[in-house]
């Protein structure tokens, strides 16, 4: 398991991949003081979550990588498995439910040929959850 010293270990291997710590600093916003004691093994202070991820991003993900290895997981990116993520398929099943409501809502109404003013409300309130459901499918396909 990754213990303080190992990490320490990963942080100070991804700041050499970055460039060193002055420019492990400039990526992160920090002091080079800063990502010095996130290196040095006899200091108690760690790099923040934040700058991490920043500084392992622009490394190519070492440190993730090697914290899913040790805790038995194998990691793929997305564009790289080529599947269509269970999200999609969630969130398709979900637009299919409310745009059939939404159909409902609006035959149901329209069928004196008038749309009263609750008839709107309700078409309305059936449009929200198909446009929210729209904007989902977008941004998980865009990933």
């Amino acid at each position: 398991m990754v213990n303080g010293a190992g990490i320490k270990a990963i942080v100070r291997h991804i700041v050499d991949r970055v460039g060193g710590n002055l420019k492990a600093a400039e990526l992160c916003g920090a002091l080079k003081s800063d990502v010095s004691f996130w290196c040095n093994d006899h200091h108690d202070r760690h790099a923040p979550v934040d700058h991490l991820m920043i500084l392992d991003e622009a490394a190519g993900d070492l440190f993730l990588k090697e914290w899913a290895r040790q805790r038995g997981y194998d990691l793929s990116q997305r564009e790289a498995v080529g599947e269509v993520p269970s999200r999609v398929i969630a969130i398709m099943g979900h637009f299919a439910k409310e745009a059939g409501e939404l159909g409902s809502v609006v035959l149901d109404a329209a069928q004196d040929n008038h749309f009263t003013p609750t008839e709107k409300r309700l078409i309305r309130d059936s449009i929200a959850p198909v446009k929210d459901l729209i904007s989902a499918l977008e941004r998980a396909i865009a990933r």
